[in-house]
């Protein structure tokens, strides 16, 4: 399949590595050995990063299982006789169970057959299955005796699935540094683990320097940033401080009680890097007027980069203070269990700021491209991409790119669903994507997005766009 806007997917990728490799990785390439750990429930482990191997606290199957739909014996030998087969109490463990009865209340002593369905824990109660078409003709053979009734022997411990026949207690489940999801908490949980060493999980905060003004802030952004990350399924704090407020000399002001004085914010703003891991900030504008009085001055004296991959929309990123002596750590490349190379990362041990001063469309692309893969690296130590999916062009698109352009965005809607009739619907061969012209439409409104669901990311380089084409495309 070729991509059509794969130069402008590519970038971002790139953008991200770099990130991760060159800036974050002297802050979150860290020696695990080092690391806090503690202990949580498998009930409250998802997401979370394991901290040593897990083993398994008991077997499964616990007991043994039906192997197939047919009918359950519990017996002392082979059957090989119809004498033997009679004397088999018939007994109906479904039927107990509509009764509300406990059909594994059974004396073990009492030869019992009963139908079974498949993947039933009966190993308490019985100790043999066998199809219905094994047992038909014993069945008959008990009513009316015959030499049609082919009887083939039934053999005990035949049509189970034995009693830790997955893993065995003690058994290794998952390895060291793996993250938890719900398929692996399922997993340990039916292994028995109660409780698993994990490292302790990075403090996100969502932070908003602003002025409490009604027509005179970011608010909207800052409830939108929170609902990404709910979304996303992190925990999170959120933190409000206000800006900072000039003095200059000879002019009297009446004070609002709006901003605060330079230190009591450069306090505020060193005291969350020093509890947060992870910080997502917005407010104010990054204009000219007001570069001073925001987060931008609050991080003047810190390493920042500058990630403007798309005209116009700016996006910072900022270190806290060290909280940690500065260490350093050799990493080794093999090739073929040879040593090809070593690289020496330096440690430092910095929260990570991440501020977009923006709109709300700037804050949902840097929300969307950004925030969302990098925070997933940060937290997981390994790098993610952002969640592209692939649609098919439904016309022709023409972008007018002036002086100095090289990336933009372009807000479109996707739908892989065709309307036949009034209430009826058929998935296409392809999700389609339709593109909005949005140029003259400025960055805070977003009354379009009822009419979009998706956004593009394309380079000059990319080309034309034709009807047909298929593009990268990231859902919102």
């Amino acid at each position: 399949m070729n991509i059509k806007n794969i130069y402008a997917a590519n970038s971002v990728l790139e953008m991200i590595y770099q990130l991760m490799d060159h800036q974050f990785r002297r802050v979150v390439e860290k020696d695990y050995s080092l690391f806090e750990k503690e202990l949580v429930k498998v009930s409250d482990s998802v997401g979370r990063k394991l901290a040593q191997d897990v083993l398994a606290s008991r077997c499964y199957p616990q007991v043994a299982l039906s192997a197939i739909e047919g009918y359950m014996f519990n017996l002392d030998e082979d059957i090989t006789t119809i004498d033997q087969f009679k004397k088999h109490d018939k007994q109906n463990f479904f039927n107990k169970l509509e009764l509300g009865e406990n059909p594994y209340a059974l004396d073990k002593n009492i030869k019992i057959q009963s139908f079974i369905d498949k993947y039933i824990q009966i190993g308490a109660i019985a100790n043999t299955v066998i199809s219905r078409s094994h047992a038909h003709p014993w069945h008959c053979e008990q009513i009316i005796s015959s030499e049609d009734n082919e009887l083939v022997p039934i053999t005990k411990g035949q049509g189970l699935f034995l009693k830790g026949e997955d893993y065995q207690e003690s058994e290794l489940l998952l390895k060291q540094n793996e993250i938890i999801n719900s398929v692996k908490k399922a997993l340990m949980s039916q292994a028995g683990v109660d409780k698993i060493l994990v490292y302790k999980d990075i403090k996100i905060v969502v932070l908003y320097a602003d002025y409490d003004i009604e027509y005179y802030n970011k608010n909207l952004e800052f409830q939108y940033i929170q609902d990404c990350l709910t979304d996303w399924g992190y925990i999170f704090d959120t933190i409000k401080i206000k800006p900072v407020k000039e003095n200059r000399m000879n002019v009297e002001a009446v004070d609002a009680g709006i901003a605060n004085e330079f230190e009591q914010f450069k306090k505020e703003i060193s005291k969350i890097t020093e509890e947060y891991d992870f910080v997502v900030a917005c407010g104010l504008s990054d204009s000219y007027s007001t570069r001073n009085l925001g987060l931008k001055r609050g991080f003047r004296q810190t390493y920042s980069i500058l990630n403007n991959y798309i005209d116009d929309n700016k996006f910072y990123i900022y270190f806290g203070d060290l909280r940690q002596p500065i260490s350093n750590f050799q990493k080794k490349y093999y090739e073929n269990n040879m040593v090809k190379g070593n690289r020496v990362f330096r440690l430092e041990n910095r929260a990570v700021v991440c501020y977009l001063p923006g709109c709300m469309q700037d804050i949902i692309i840097n929300m969307t491209m950004w925030i969302k893969p990098m925070l997933k690296s940060f937290k997981e130590q390994k790098f993610h991409s952002p969640d592209y999916k692939v649609a098919v062009l439904t016309h022709d698109y023409y972008i007018d790119w002036k002086e100095g352009k090289r990336n933009t965005i372009r807000w479109a809607f996707v739908t892989q669903f065709e309307p036949q009739d009034a209430d009826k619907f058929s998935m296409k061969k392809n999700a389609e994507i339709t593109i909005f012209d949005t140029d003259d439409i400025r960055p805070d409104n977003i009354f379009f997005f009822r009419n979009c669901n998706c956004f593009i990311p394309i380079k000059k380089i990319d080309g034309d766009l034709k009807a047909g084409d298929h593009l990268y495309y990231l859902e919102i």
